[in-house]
């Protein structure tokens, strides 16, 4: 687990607390070797970063800052 923790610092990398969810629902299911995650918003410090359509409403650039933020 430290190398892991070091590895996402030296990313510069910190790990948000996790949202409490809004509704019942599974976070994530594993099946084989993948897994699929629900959920997941673009959040930072606690507020949503993006929002809209990517090509009309954000551009692409901000659509991947914002895979970034769930996939943290």
């Amino acid at each position: 687990m430290l190398k892991i923790i070091e590895k996402l610092s030296s990313l510069g990398i910190t790990l948000p607390t996790p949202a409490a969810p809004v509704a019942n629902y599974v976070g994530f299911v594993k099946s084989g070797n993948q897994v699929f995650v629900s959920g997941q918003l673009p959040l930072e410090n606690g507020k949503l970063q993006f929002i809209g359509k990517v090509g009309s409403e954000i551009s692409a650039e901000d659509a991947k800052k914002a895979a970034r933020l769930c996939a943290i």
